[in-house]
C-alpha cells in the first residue's frame, strides 16, 4: 500500500468535506471553523461556533454553562448548537451511524 497516495486522498476527502460544512453554515448565518480532530479522533468533524447568541445567563454571565431550561441564552445556545448539528450532518453526507462524530461548540 502506498501510504503517501492514501493520506492524500484522505487529506482531500477531508478538505471537501470541512469546504462544504463550513460553506453551508455560512449560508444559514453561522459563522464557524470547521476542522477534523486529531488522533484517534481524525474522523470527527469539529465546528467551532464564532458567533456566539447575545444576551445574559438567568443564574450569572458563565459562558458554556447551562444554567436553567428557560434561560432564554441557553436556549439561543442549544437551538444554534442544533441547526448547526443538522447542517453539518446534511452538508458532510454522514448518516446517522457517524453523526455522533460531530462536534460543535462555541470559540
Amino acid at each position: 500500500m502506498n501510504y503517501a497516495l492514501e493520506n492524500a486522498r484522505i487529506h482531500a476527502e477531508r478538505m471537501g468535506e470541512r469546504k462544504a460544512v463550513k460553506q453551508a453554515l455560512a449560508e444559514h448565518g453561522i459563522v464557524a471553523k470547521v476542522g477534523h480532530g486529531r488522533g484517534t479522533a481524525s474522523s470527527w468533524i469539529d465546528v467551532q461556533i464564532l458567533n456566539k447568541p447575545e444576551g445574559k445567563h438567568i443564574n450569572g454571565d458563565e459562558p458554556y454553562a447551562f444554567c436553567r431550561p428557560d434561560c432564554p441564552m441557553c436556549a439561543a445556545f442549544r437551538e444554534q448548537w442544533g441547526k448547526a448539528m443538522v447542517i453539518a450532518r446534511n452538508a458532510s453526507g454522514r448518516s446517522h451511524w457517524t453523526e455522533d462524530c460531530i462536534c460543535v461548540g462555541w470559540a
